[in-house]
C-alpha cells in the first residue's frame, strides 16, 4: 500500500511518501519520503497467508507504531511523518509491484488513533475452518482417533463410506476390567473411540444410522455418542443415546436420549416386541463458548434441523478442549445376532459464520403444562390447585401467590420454585446438589449474606444466588416472622416433596 502524489490514471513514477508492505520475511516495513524515516519502525511479527489480518500505522508526537491485530507490534520514538501537501492518492497493490492480497477494509484517521481504539477497531473475527471432516472413506480411522480396546469391534470395511461399531459386550464401564458379576456374567470394558478437537467455537454434524436390536431372551443394547472435556473424568457437554432392550419376554425398550448438560430429552419411539426397524438420525451439535444447543433430523437429510434443547453452562465449565467418545454395550443375554451403528460422516466446523443465538421454546409449551405434570408437584397439591382454578402453569403464573398460600397453606417460596422448576425443566437431585453446600443454613442467614459470599459458599454463579435470594425475599416479607427466618432452605424448598 502506497500514498503518492501523482494522479490515479497511471503508475506513478515518482512522489511516493508513505508505503506499508511487507519484508522478504513477512514482517511489517513502514518507509516512504517524509521526516525521520530513518528512525520508521520494522514489524516484529511474519504476517500469516491465507488468513485475514488487521494492520494499522500511527506516527505523530509520541512516536510511530505498527500494529498487528490490535497489538502494537514495533515502535519507534520518533515521529516518522509522511509529507502530506495537496491532493494525496491511495494505492493499496502499489501500481502491481506488490500482491497485497485481498483488503476487506480501509481506513485513514486525520489524528492519531490510541491503542485502545486500534484493538476495540481490529476485533477480528477467526475465519470459519474445518476442524476436521471423517468422511470415513479410508480403510483405518485417521491417526486424530484413539482406540481404547475392550469389547465390541469396528470397521471401515463391511459397510464401505461408513464408521461401523459393532456391539458386542455385556454390561460395561470405561475403565472396568473383565470380571464376572455375581450373576456369572462378565462385567466388560466396551471398545471406545475417541477424537479429540480443540476450539469453543464449532458445528458439528453427523448421519447416524442405528441398528441396534435386542437379543431375547433378555439383553439390551445402546449406542452412547459423547462430547466430554479430555480424560477419564473429564465433564460431559453432550450425551446422545439410542436404545433398545426386551426384559423377560416384555415389550422392547426402544427410545432416544439425548442430553445437554443437566438438560435431558426423552424421545420414546414406537414400541415392539418384534425387531426393530433400522432408523437414521442427522445431529447437529453447536457450541459458541459456554452455550450448547443439539439439533435433530429423522427426514432423511441434514437440511430438516429441528431444535431439540439446549443448555448454558456456568463459565468456565469447558475449556478449548474436548473430546467425541463413540461406545456401545448391552446387558446380559445373548449377543446374537449383535446390534451395530453405521456413521456416515462425523465433520466440525470452528469458528461458524452461521452460529445462530440461544433458541428459547416457545412459552406456551410451558404456560399450557398441566400441574399434575410439573416434577414435584404430587396429586395432593395438584388437586388442591386445581379447586382453586389453577390447571396449567399459566394458571399458575397470574395467581395471587399469597392468597393461595393462606387458603390452601403452601409456603409462598414453593410456589416460586414450581414456577422455576417447570421453566428449567430441574431434576429435584440436580436441585438439592445445586444447592447442597447451603441446604442447612437458616432463611435469615441466606439473605443477609453478600451475594458473593454466598455464590462461594454454593459453589454456584451469582445469577443463581441473586434469583434465589430473590424467592426467600418475597417470602420473608410476606411472612416476616422468627419461625420463618430460622427455617432451612431444605425445610422450605423440598419438605413436601
Amino acid at each position: 500500500m502506497e500514498f503518492n502524489w501523482y494522479d490515479l490514471a497511471s503508475s506513478p513514477k515518482a512522489g511516493t511518501i508513505l508505503n506499508l508492505q511487507l519484508n522478504a520475511d513477512g514482517k511489517l516495513i513502514y518507509g516512504g519520503w517524509g521526516g525521520n524515516y530513518d528512525k520508521a519502525p520494522v514489524g516484529k511479527t511474519t504476517i500469516p497467508l491465507n488468513k485475514w489480518t488487521h494492520i494499522a500505522v500511527t506516527w505523530g508526537p509520541n512516536g510511530t507504531k505498527l500494529y498487528v491485530n490490535g497489538q502494537v507490534d514495533a515502535y519507534s520514538e520518533a515521529n516518522a511523518w509522511p509529507a502530506f501537501s495537496g491532493t494525496v492518492f491511495a494505492y493499496l497493490n502499489h501500481w502491481g509491484r506488490n500482491d497485497l492480497g485481498f483488503v476487506d477494509e480501509f481506513h485513514v484517521s486525520k489524528v492519531a488513533r490510541t491503542d485502545e481504539e486500534i484493538r476495540s477497531h481490529a476485533n477480528i473475527q477467526p475465519m470459519e475452518s474445518v476442524i476436521f471432516d471423517d468422511q470415513f472413506e479410508g480403510q483405518k480411522l485417521g491417526s486424530d482417533w484413539v482406540i481404547s480396546p475392550g469389547r465390541g469391534s469396528y470397521s471401515l470395511t463391511d459397510n464401505p463410506g461408513y464408521l461401523r461399531y459393532i456391539i458386542d459386550a455385556y454390561q460395561t464401564g470405561r475403565t472396568a476390567s473383565v470380571r464376572p458379576d455375581q450373576y456369572g456374567n462378565f462385567y466388560a470394558k466396551s471398545l471406545w473411540l475417541v477424537r479429540p478437537f480443540s476450539g469453543d467455537m464449532w458445528i458439528l454434524k453427523t448421519a447416524i444410522t442405528y441398528n441396534i436390536r435386542p437379543a431375547a431372551p433378555t439383553n439390551n443394547r445402546n449406542m452412547p455418542f459423547v462430547i466430554r472435556a479430555p480424560g477419564d473424568d473429564g465433564a460431559v457437554m453432550v450425551y446422545i443415546y439410542r436404545g433398545a432392550g426386551v426384559h423377560d419376554g416384555n415389550p422392547a425398550e426402544n427410545q432416544m436420549s439425548l442430553s445437554v448438560g443437566s438438560n435431558t430429552k426423552q424421545i420414546l419411539l414406537p414400541q415392539s416386541p418384534n425387531l426393530l426397524p433400522i432408523d437414521r438420525w442427522y445431529f447437529e451439535i453447536e457450541r459458541n463458548k459456554d452455550y450448547v444447543a443439539i439439533r435433530a433430523s429423522t427426514g432423511g437429510d441434514d437440511s430438516t434441523f429441528e431444535y431439540e434443547l439446549e443448555y448454558t453452562f456456568p463459565p468456565g465449565s469447558f475449556g478449548n478442549e474436548q473430546e467425541i467418545e463413540i461406545q456401545g454395550n448391552g446387558w446380559r443375554g445373548s449377543n446374537n445376532p449383535p446390534g451395530y451403528v453405521d456413521f456416515d460422516f462425523i465433520k466440525v466446523v470452528g469458528n461458524p459464520s452461521t452460529v445462530k443465538p440461544p433458541i428459547v421454546k416457545p412459552p406456551t409449551v410451558l404456560e399450557n403444562l398441566p400441574v399434575e405434570k410439573i416434577e414435584g408437584v404430587g396429586k395432593v397439591i395438584a388437586e388442591k390447585l386445581k379447586k382453586q382454578g389453577i390447571k396449567k402453569v399459566k394458571d399458575l403464573a397470574s395467581s395471587d401467590v399469597l392468597a393461595l398460600y393462606k387458603k390452601i397453606n403452601i409456603p409462598q417460596f414453593k410456589f416460586h420454585e414450581i414456577k422455576r422448576k417447570a421453566e428449567l425443566a430441574l431434576d429435584v437431585k440436580i436441585e438439592k446438589a445445586l444447592f447442597g453446600n447451603i441446604l442447612q443454613m437458616q432463611l435469615g442467614d441466606i439473605i443477609t449474606m453478600p451475594d458473593e459470599e454466598l455464590g462461594r459458599k454454593a459453589n454456584q454463579p451469582i445469577e443463581i444466588i441473586s434469583d434465589l435470594k430473590k424467592d426467600i425475599s418475597t417470602l420473608l416479607v410476606s411472612l416476616d416472622n422468627a419461625v420463618v427466618k430460622a427455617m432451612t432452605l431444605e425445610s422450605v424448598a423440598f419438605s413436601d416433596r
